[in-house]
């Protein structure tokens, strides 16, 4: 993915360049791989009515090729009230959702339509707990999260080092009904130690079934001299669909776990243990670089593993290390006003019976902000 984007700030406008090579096309039984091309320009800005009163509008313009479709779309239309119920703050209208650590709902911000939601939020801080309650569905973003109601309450301590979060996410045409309720604790040793862990139990209704599966995300990582930092990260998501009454498949709703990676948002909706090593030098309080390697296997052979869509690639023939990939990404800040973030991925098939493709897939985008 190559990405350009420019930010002008007296309000807030950007334009970004998205260059996606590897996407999966479709002729007849065969499938083949191609590139597609998508520019987006996005405008935002904000209007104090008054003391206790904000509007936001924004939106999005995109020029696409063959693959990426034209389209214009609203991404912030809201007002915000302060003060409400005491200190908390009320908002109505179209807006970006983020959840904690983006495990169960976020913008995506990687795809070419990011997600933005229409519906209510509410946030109400708090010396002891801060609570954020919110209604929404999805308006933009990929088709089929576009039918996905979604509501419930994210639950976060002051110094962020635990939070829970019920995620209730509804598609009335499928009648999936799924209720998530995730825990998240971290702590940050004197030692230099961070850890982080997140588990997400699932329960509900897939039409005549029911679901019942956890995801589990935990990392583990060591400041060290120099500006030195290794870590490990362990991630799984169960991924059993045969049972005729009982669905143990994780369905992540709208996650954007990593940024900066190539297909491994892609691959870690369900079926999947991915473990990866991660290094990070920081040159100076203003530039740093990143190094991440992933493996990718299967949870269980019970289930296929997929790409974008759950008919496209399926096999169950092997429950050996599926996929490799390799990210490299710098980022820096000139001037206190430019910053600069670039990187290389590399994706590599190891189980043939799951790609179409023998060939190193790569990714490559470079992204520049400027504000005044």
């Amino acid at each position: 993915m190559l990405i350009l984007s420019t930010v002008l700030l007296s309000f807030q406008s950007s334009i970004e360049v998205l260059i996606t090579p590897n996407n999966i096309d479709s002729l007849g039984s065969k499938k083949f791989v191609s590139s597609s091309l998508g520019v987006r320009a996005h405008v935002k800005d904000n209007w104090a009515l008054n003391e206790y009163m904000q509007l936001t509008l924004g939106g999005y313009a995109i020029l696409g090729d063959d693959i990426i479709e034209d389209k214009v779309f609203l991404s912030h239309a809201s007002t915000s009230f302060d003060s409400v119920f005491g200190n908390s703050q009320l908002a109505l209208g179209r807006m970006p959702l983020d959840l904690d650590n983006g495990l169960l709902a976020s913008m995506n911000c990687w795809q070419i339509e990011p997600y933005f939601h229409d519906g209510v939020l509410l946030k109400t801080p708090s010396d002891k707990l801060s609570l954020q309650a919110f209604y929404f569905n999805a308006a933009t973003g990929l088709s089929g999260a576009r039918e996905d109601v979604i509501s419930g309450f994210l639950l976060e301590s002051p110094d962020q080092d635990f939070s829970t979060t019920y995620l209730r996410r509804e598609q009335y045409e499928q009648a999936i009904d799924e209720y998530n309720f995730a825990f998240r604790l971290f702590k940050n040793f004197d030692s230099g130690l961070f850890w982080d862990s997140t588990i997400v139990f699932q329960q509900g209704d897939d039409d005549v079934r029911d679901v019942s599966s956890i995801a589990f995300v935990s990392s583990l990582t060591k400041e060290l001299d120099f500006g030195h930092k290794v870590g490990l990260s362990f991630s799984l998501a169960q991924g059993d669909r045969q049972d005729p009454t009982n669905r143990s498949s994780y369905s992540p709703g709208l996650i954007d776990r990593h940024q900066f990676a190539g297909k491994a948002d892609v691959l870690s909706f369900s079926n999947l243990v991915d473990i990866a090593f991660e290094y990070e030098l920081l040159w100076d309080e203003h530039s740093s670089f990143h190094v991440d390697l992933h493996s990718f296997s299967r949870q269980t052979t019970s289930d296929g593993i997929y790409l974008f869509d759950e008919s496209s690639v399926t096999s169950t023939s092997s429950s050996s290390e599926i996929a490799r990939e390799l990210d490299m990404y710098i980022s820096a800040i000139f001037l206190d006003r430019i910053v600069l973030q670039g990187g290389l991925s590399v994706f590599q098939w190891q189980d043939k019976t799951v790609s179409f493709s023998d060939e190193v897939e790569y990714a490559i985008y470079l992204h520049a902000d400027y504000s005044f």
